[in-house]
């Protein structure tokens, strides 16, 4: 659940939908920390901090 909820923050952040995005990149980074994949959480981060900088917010971004 955790890649394919990467997939789908990808892929709205893509279309324009950050809130969507940012949203879904949360649910799967805590479903990916909670099964033990730490290489799908730092994606989901990805995701985040890519959400951060197309909306201008630096300390997101950095987080």
């Amino acid at each position: 659940m955790p890649r394919a909820l990467e997939h789908l923050a990808y892929g709205e952040l893509r279309a324009g939908r950050h809130t969507s995005a940012r949203a879904h990149a949360l649910e799967g980074l805590g479903a990916a920390r909670r099964i033990g994949q730490p290489n799908v959480a730092v994606s989901l981060h990805a995701v985040l901090a890519l959400a951060a900088s197309v909306e201008g917010d630096a300390d997101a971004c950095a987080a």
